[in-house]
């Protein structure tokens, strides 16, 4: 058999070889190029970290993840996985404007399926770059914001909340701005390990835009003598529109839409802008409701020029 066997090896001369490896490099750029190459003009959507390169990406960051979650060493993240995009955000000091910015969205996964994340916003302030940065696990409410000529949304976080000084975004169009809602709604939920529909000791609430949003109450909420303050709870919001909403300890929801129509709450979750694993398949139901904004404007009649808004 020994012999066999180098009578094989002997058999392959070094040219062959050398063809072969040619021909094996050839297909490998010829499939790199197919695969690859002729798809770089597309944005990179989502960039995967290795554990491996993981040390390396938080240098380019100048952050150290340990540090700023104030994690245990034994703790290690697994992978990381990263979303970024061009946004417009609402620079609340002078000048008063929106400006340009990159938005990122980073995601940490551990070894027993724990998840943490953190938001950047990179913006150009007197020609020099800077960012901000909010921690997935201290976002409380996610809201969309009702603008005329913008598709905005408010981030809030307890500090924030106290500062009344919400992030204030804005995306391109409506659809990336629910994109990027269901997404951040789902890492905050990871970072909470809240799942699945509420329970039924959750707390509801509407905003003035007739937004649903509801809030797990936590063991600290009550608890004497120093209870969670309610800024530090955490809102996430589900699919429908009222004007009224009422709850009770048996977990029976119920509200009142704008056009006086009645609705229970069908036990699902999601519904609305959230799809796929963000909402639940069964018990969602189509919701139509309207709500009549009505302006009266204060006029004055003029012998001579006629009806005027001068007084």
């Amino acid at each position: 058999v020994l012999q066999s066997v180098q009578s094989m090896s002997l058999s392959v001369s070094p040219a062959q070889t050398a063809a072969w490896r040619k021909q094996i490099f050839e297909q490998l750029s010829e499939r790199s190029k197919r695969e690859m190459d002729n798809f770089r003009h597309y944005e990179q959507a989502i960039e995967q970290v290795n554990s491996e390169k993981l040390s390396d990406h938080k240098e380019c960051l100048s952050l150290d993840i340990h540090l700023l979650f104030g994690l245990n060493s034994s703790l290690s993240w697994q992978s990381v996985w990263v979303k970024k995009g061009p946004m417009q955000w609402w620079r609340d000091w002078k000048p008063h404007k929106w400006i340009d910015v990159h938005f990122a969205l980073e995601q940490f996964s551990g070894a027993e399926g724990d998840k943490d994340g953190i938001l950047f916003i990179y913006y150009n302030y007197n020609e020099e770059k800077k960012y901000l940065h909010a921690f997935i696990n201290e976002v409380t409410i996610l809201v969309p914001v009702l603008n005329n000529s913008k598709h905005t949304f408010a981030m809030y976080t307890p500090e924030r909340i106290k500062q009344r000084w919400p992030i204030r975004l804005a995306a391109a169009t409506e659809l990336e701005m629910y994109d990027w809602l269901a997404l951040l709604s789902v890492c905050c939920c990871d970072s909470r390990g809240i799942h699945g529909p509420p329970s039924k000791q959750a707390i509801w609430s509407i905003t003035c835009k007739g937004d649903i949003f509801v809030s797990e109450p936590s063991s600290a909420l009550e608890a004497m003598p120093y209870p969670t303050p309610c800024d530090q709870m955490f809102w996430r919001q589900v699919g429908g529109h009222l004007r009224l909403v009422d709850c009770n300890s048996l977990g029976i929801v119920w509200g009142i839409g704008y056009d006086h129509t009645a609705w229970v709450y069908s036990g699902g979750y999601g519904g609305g802008f959230f799809q796929g694993l963000a909402s639940s398949t069964d018990n969602i139901y189509t919701q139509t409701d309207v709500k009549s904004v009505h302006i009266y404007e204060n006029q004055r009649w003029n012998p001579v020029t006629g009806y005027t808004n001068r007084c």
